[in-house]
């Protein structure tokens, strides 16, 4: 909880900074270098805060981490890297094909839908998130079919969230984004449905991403996201 403290204070503090900056300067690059800025003081504060906290971690500052130990963080960090490059290249690259290959005006209405999308998923994420650490405690505390079985429970409550989630998303969208800046920035209902598809494949990995962050398995997937990422770019490439 003190480091969602942290994080909830200092988000507060980056969005006033960034609308100050904005105002101030109207320069990008400045609101780039703020966004680092409060990061970096993030980072700091509850760096100090754990050194208050935990006084006898000071003693262990000069002890160095046995090779074995060090190959493992390595090859996991590596691991990670991959996993976070391919995870950006998949969400950041459809609006590029977009306004590259069909338009800007068709991705400023694109991006109404993925606005919606993404306080959906922020919204709902929060669930699954909080039960990481539950997880990783239940990992080293409990044999493997308990955590099978809790693990299906957790899929099966969040296959339900995303069913609904979705059936809404498709049934109501259409109507808020009429209501909220007219008929001209509405998709037909085909592009209407992959959205929802997307979203709803979006919800239901959650509790395997749980799975792996709590249990540090992206050495074993270390080569997923890439070709995940490489999948998408081709099948976009093709339907555009």
């Amino acid at each position: 909880y003190i480091n969602s403290k942290n994080i909830v204070f200092f988000a507060i503090v980056k969005d006033i900074v960034l609308i100050v900056v904005l105002y101030v300067t109207t320069n990008f690059y400045f609101y780039l270098l703020a966004q680092i800025g409060i990061t970096i003081l993030s980072n700091i504060a509850i760096s100090r805060k754990t050194d208050k906290l935990f006084p006898e971690i000071a003693k262990y500052k000069k002890e160095k981490v046995p090779k074995q130990e060090l190959k493992v963080i390595i090859r996991n960090t590596l691991a990670m890297l991959c996993h976070k490059i391919g995870s950006v290249i998949v969400s950041g690259t459809d609006s590029i094909l977009i306004s590259s290959f069909v338009g800007i005006a068709t991705v400023g209405v694109y991006s109404n839908y993925k606005l919606i999308c993404y306080c959906l998923q922020q919204t709902t994420i929060k669930f699954t998130n909080s039960v990481t650490a539950s997880i990783g405690n239940l990992a080293v505390s409990a044999d493997g079919d308990k955590v099978i079985a809790v693990f299906r429970k957790l899929y099966f409550i969040n296959f339900t969230l995303a069913f609904f989630v979705s059936c809404f998303f498709y049934t109501l969208s259409n109507a808020f984004i009429k209501i909220w800046i007219g008929d001209s920035y509405l998709l037909d209902d085909a592009c209407l449905l992959i959205i929802t598809i997307d979203l709803f494949i979006y919800q239901i990995r959650q509790p395997a991403i749980v799975i792996i962050n709590a249990y540090g398995l992206f050495w074993p997937i270390k080569w997923k996201s890439i070709w995940e990422a490489v999948i998408n770019l081709l099948v976009s490439l093709y339907l555009v």
